[in-house]
């Protein structure tokens, strides 16, 4: 399998985590015509939307969006799952993904810009101060 994925992508590293889990042999590529916006590339052609990761299975099928290739993963390899058997358990985990996809990645990458690119470092208080607010209170169910 192939893994078409980019070091900083948070949704890259956990579709490798959970590869290692299973055990399952991946060779990572980070696409040539990454972040180019180029249509006419295999990677275009693997994910219309030109993003990472994608998952090549068998027979040079791609899988896109980190949630569905480790849906994929888990039905395709069930003898290691990632997902809780008991429903209500794996709500709660699907929960907490779904926060950290669409909450967590975005202060994680706006945390980014300021350590690592020196970009909107006056922002700082204010992005943080954002990024508790939609997530306050997800935690505190039993």
């Amino acid at each position: 399998m192939i893994l078409y994925d980019h070091p900083l992508s948070s949704y890259g590293q956990k579709v490798k985590i959970a590869l290692r889990e299973k055990g399952i042999a991946f060779t990572r590529m980070l696409p040539d015509d990454f972040g180019t916006g180029r249509q006419d590339t295999a990677f275009a052609a693997a994910n219309p939307r030109t993003e990472v990761p994608v998952l090549i299975v068998e027979g040079g099928q791609p899988i896109f969006d980190s949630t569905i290739i480790l849906d994929y993963l888990d039905e395709r390899w069930p003898e290691t799952p990632l997902m809780p058997r008991d429903p209500l358990v794996r709500a709660r985990q699907r929960e907490i993904e779904e926060i950290a996809d669409s909450q967590y990645e975005a202060v994680n990458w706006g945390y980014g810009e300021i350590l690592w690119f020196r970009r909107a470092e006056g922002r700082w208080r204010t992005i943080c101060a954002m990024s508790r607010r939609p997530t306050r209170g997800c935690f505190r169910r039993g």
